[in-house]
């Protein structure tokens, strides 16, 4: 699966999502995700996938969530509430689609000896 970079991330917002926003603030926002990703679900696993330089972790379709999010960020500072909720719900969709993925492609961390 193709992995996406920063930019990427950022031209595509950009080009796609009319904002006055400075790029430290969205790298900031991607930077967000990238945590929450790492936390919830690549350290949640064996053998988690190595992260490759400049390479975000989610990937090939899943790359959405990067976008949702920000365009979240960017109408809550706006207060565009109405517009904030669709984008969090997109960007929740789409991070329990990658989510479920990983689950399906990479073995959990076992925690000890569970007898019935």
């Amino acid at each position: 699966m193709r992995k996406i970079t920063i930019e990427e991330v950022l031209a595509q917002v950009d080009s796609m999502y009319q904002n006055t926003f400075d790029r430290q603030d969205k790298v900031k926002w991607i930077d967000e995700v990238e945590e929450m990703i790492k936390q919830d679900i690549i350290d949640t696993h064996e053998a988690p996938d190595k992260k490759e330089e400049n390479k975000l972790y989610a990937y090939g379709p899943y790359t959405d969530v990067y976008l949702y999010y920000i365009e979240a960020q960017i109408d809550k500072s706006n207060g565009e509430y109405d517009r904030y909720s669709n984008h969090m719900a997109l960007f929740n969709a789409s991070y329990q689609e990658f989510e479920n993925h990983y689950h399906r492609t990479h073995m959990p961390i076992w925690h000890g000896n569970f007898e019935v």
